[in-house]
């Protein structure tokens, strides 16, 4: 794997999504690898809310800025 560069949260799941697939598909343990997926899971879903919250952040400075310039 080549090194990945983490500037949003699109990269985290990026990344998470290529280490969930590469343990879906390996000889591990089934319980180990039950745990290790439901950990990458909830790491994926947690980087998925705060992407999220990251747009919608954006989106209200752009709405109090067109406010400020009376552009409502």
């Amino acid at each position: 794997m080549s090194d990945i560069r983490f500037q949003k949260p699109q990269d985290v799941r990026r990344m998470l999504a290529q280490i969930i697939n590469q343990v879906r598909a390996s000889d591990m343990e089934l319980e180990k690898k039950a745990r290790v997926l439901a950990y990458l899971g909830s790491t994926m879903l947690t980087s998925m809310r705060d992407g999220d919250l990251e747009e919608q952040i954006a989106e209200i400075k752009e709405q109090i800025k067109r406010i400020k310039e009376g552009r409502s």
